[in-house]
């Protein structure tokens, strides 16, 4: 997803962890990253790892 779709998570940090409402055990895990888009600039993301 994009960076920017969630500004509270601080790209200064290479993980987030996310719990999903209503389902406190299951956790996911987000790295941040980037891609190129097709002008070739970088674009923040971040990108799910899998459980926590």
């Amino acid at each position: 997803m994009l960076a920017s779709s969630v500004p509270e998570w601080s790209t200064s940090q290479l993980f987030q962890t996310f719990v999903t409402p209503g389902q406190r055990s299951e956790r996911w895990t987000f790295r941040g990253s980037y891609y190129i888009d097709s002008a070739g600039d970088p674009v923040a993301i971040w990108r799910r790892e899998g459980p926590a």
